[in-house]
């Protein structure tokens, strides 16, 4: 008897995560996996932390909506040796790469204030709904 599966918004699309082990990157990967979506799961030093997503993913999407999921580890560091078409739609309130005390940072965003992982997950969810930039 052949597997039937729930019908999902993203269901057949693929998208790789890159820092999914960290807030944005995982709320991003949770949003997309409950969507239909398989997934590269990208991690840079926190193995057990992507291998656990990977588990996580496998139980709950796989045979509900034949997603895939896998892990990848790699140093991203290098910007010379990488070439990615990235998205950064708003800053980050936990974010620790930007300068500035998260009050000050807040007063240069039209909102007035940083966005949190969820949020940024939504807005990335809806960019890739929308096919925002092609």
């Amino acid at each position: 008897m052949p597997t039937t599966h729930l019908k999902a918004p993203l269901q057949g699309k693929i998208a790789l995560v890159t820092g999914a082990t960290g807030g944005i990157g995982t709320a991003i990967c949770r949003r997309l996996a409950a969507l239909g979506c398989s997934l590269g799961i990208h991690y840079n030093t926190d193995q057990d932390a992507a291998l656990a997503l990977l588990e996580e993913f496998k139980e709950e999407y796989m045979h509900a909506f034949g997603s895939k999921f896998v892990c990848y580890g790699a140093d991203l560091g290098n910007y010379e040796e990488i070439t990615v078409n990235g998205v950064a739609p708003a800053l980050i309130e936990q974010t620790k790469m930007l300068p500035g005390s998260s009050e000050e940072l807040a007063k240069k965003v039209p909102v007035g204030r940083l966005g949190t992982p969820d949020e940024v997950a939504e807005t990335v969810l809806w960019m890739i709904k929308t096919s925002y930039g092609e």
